[in-house]
């Protein structure tokens, strides 16, 4: 997982943040996942339901989870967030306009880039220049394996390419 937001996400099935199938627990080779540059805010569950759930332990023995921005969620989970040295905790991430409409068909792609614009990190956000180069990290499961990463764009295509320190979540602000 590399810079996404997962925001004001409520009524979730087990959890945020489902992680399994790791070939390591089935005696294969342990794969490395990442979980970096993420914004969550303000995800609520009024069960028990987890935050981070593993379902193996290869699994979460081999989740590599940093540089993140953790805001207003819920505290049930298999994972200790405390120990990301490089996130941000428990400072508004800042948007500029966020929403979460129900969707409709008939505004199509409009209403996708309308939302997604909404998610763009306001100037003074605690998440610019507190990411990472996620091309640092090395692994079995990389965004160098991923094509739509290899552009290392943002979500609004803007270049991350030249950038000294990433901005968390879709939106890079910082040059």
């Amino acid at each position: 997982l590399y810079n996404n937001v997962f925001y004001k996400n409520t009524g979730v099935k087990n959890a945020i943040i489902e992680i399994d199938d790791n070939p390591g627990s089935a005696g294969g080779p342990a794969l490395n996942i990442y979980s970096i540059n993420n914004i969550f805010s303000e995800n609520i569950s009024s069960d028990s339901k987890k935050f981070f759930r593993v379902r193996d332990e290869a699994s979460g023995d081999n989740l590599i989870h940093d540089y993140n921005v953790y805001y207003s969620n819920y505290s049930n989970s298999d994972l200790s967030i405390s120990v990301e040295l490089n996130s941000v905790f428990d400072e508004k991430p800042l948007f500029t306009s966020p929403s979460v409409p129900v969707y409709d068909p008939k505004k199509g792609v409009e209403q996708i880039k309308e939302i997604l614009a909404g998610f763009r990190l306001n100037s003074s956000s605690p998440a610019i220049g507190e990411g990472v180069n996620v091309f640092s990290f090395t692994g079995t499961i990389h965004p160098t394996g991923i094509s739509d990463m290899s552009t290392r764009e943002d979500a609004f295509c803007n270049s991350r390419k030249s950038v000294k320190k990433w901005d968390i979540g879709l939106h890079q602000v910082s040059k």
